[in-house]
């Protein structure tokens, strides 16, 4: 590494340690939901906004929010966007449906259910009006399900069907069929439902208490996002990078390095550990793992989980490298919806271990998310974010794991024998 590249990492490395100070003193780091470990639970989630969009949820806002929400759904239903055609007719009739609900009648009969149970499914959000019903898909981690879109659509033939991310990404033709009719709006959690938010914050100052909740639940999805203090952190960095030819020639030697980085810290610090495993459990080790485009991920499977359509799965988002998960992963929604002994049997021995989630094709497993790079520093033994290292804890729960699937065996050629 060069003097001058070495120069630019110490300057970074002090504006990163002054905004950690900042966030220690102004205690924002203390996050309710995060302590209760709610950060990529989307069923969770889905609760805590359909309790807001509620017209007689217990914050006692009556239809506030709802209304708030679709005055900014309506706006984005009339933005144009680049594709025109059919999706821009089928956005402008949504928002003009969403318009004359909001305007033209009382809230108070609107209901919202989460978990809505359909022929094909469950749907996350449904918000039921005389005039409008409005389906939001809520995707956190979790992947597309195959057809799902699809499935909602014959469903809810005439609902207005938002597709809800992190970041706004659009649903896959796995999703969709490839029917760009399947759904009518994609919104991020990164801008769309933090500006509502923040509306709803500040039509909430005499209500303390919800208030709040809704600051407290802003600053987890801030974090969630990549945004919050690390948003000025990141301007700050950008700045110092610019101030100089040098520092820019650095800062785009250590960006064409990161991918060989993360590389290396795998090849060299998780890879020969999940190999070793493998062969000390009898799994196979498959590179065959679903989303592979978002995720650095290994399965570990062997004949019985097959038969029963999973996987264990080990992965770390592939870009950032700000979160991981292990768990129980399905390789399709066919196997998710139906009856499983084996995911019901790990479930019930594993319950006072606080590991299952709800998760449609991640459905029990450990998850964690970090930032400032926290993950790969782990990964490569430079700082343990725990008393043990992301791997070892991986280790950890994969053979527990393993061990519930011996047990399940076990118990089922008892019962057969």
């Amino acid at each position: 590494m060069d003097a001058n590249t070495d120069n630019l990492l110490n300057q970074v490395n002090l504006i990163c340690q002054k905004h950690d100070e900042i966030a220690r003193i102004t205690g924002e780091h203390f996050n309710i939901f995060q302590t209760l470990g709610l950060q990529t639970d989307e069923l969770s989630h889905s609760r805590i906004i359909a309790e807001f969009l509620n017209p007689r949820g217990s914050h006692g806002r009556g239809g506030v929010f709802l209304k708030l929400f679709l005055a900014q759904t309506v706006e984005l239903g009339h933005d144009p966007k680049p594709e025109g055609g059919e999706a821009q007719k089928q956005r402008e009739e949504c928002a003009q449906r969403l318009e004359a609900y909001a305007q033209n009648q009382g809230l108070e009969n609107t209901r919202v259910v989460t978990e809505k149970t359909t022929e094909s499914g469950r749907t996350d959000i449904v918000i039921f009006g005389g005039q409008a019903t409005i389906v939001i898909e809520n995707k956190i981690n979790a992947g597309d399900g195959e057809g799902q879109l699809a499935r909602y659509r014959e469903d809810f033939p005439d609902a207005t069907i938002i597709y809800l991310t992190l970041y706004g990404r659009l649903p896959s033709d796995y999703s969709t069929g490839g029917d760009k009719g399947a759904y009518d709006l994609s919104i991020s959690y990164q801008k769309h439902i933090v500006n509502w938010l923040e509306q709803c914050k500040e039509n909430s100052a005499n209500f303390s208490y919800v208030r709040e909740t809704i600051a407290q639940y802003i600053n987890l999805l801030k974090s969630l996002t990549g945004q919050s203090r690390r948003h000025e952190m990141t301007g700050e960095i950008g700045e110092t990078v610019a101030r100089s030819l040098e520092n820019l020639k650095s800062a785009v030697t250590i960006v064409k390095s990161m991918d060989d980085i993360k590389r290396k810290i795998l090849r060299t610090h998780v890879i020969p550990v999940l190999e070793a495993l493998a062969t000390e459990l009898h799994l196979e080790l498959t590179y065959d793992c679903p989303d592979n485009e978002r995720y650095w991920a290994r399965g570990f499977k062997n004949e019985l989980l097959q038969r029963h359509g999973m996987h264990i799965h080990f992965r770390f988002n592939e870009k950032y490298f700000d979160g991981w998960f292990v768990g129980i992963c399905y390789h399709s929604w066919k196997t998710f919806s139906g009856k499983n002994e084996l995911l019901d049997f790990i479930k019930v021995c594993a319950n006072e271990c606080g590991r299952i989630q709800d998760g449609k094709m991640w459905p029990y497993g450990l998850s964690e998310r970090y930032g400032n790079g926290d993950v790969l520093a782990d990964l490569a033994g430079v700082k343990l974010l725990k008393e043990k290292s992301i791997v070892e804890r991986g280790v950890d729960e994969i053979r527990y794991l393993f061990g519930k699937i011996q047990a399940f065996e076990k118990s089922k050629q008892a019962n057969n024998g």
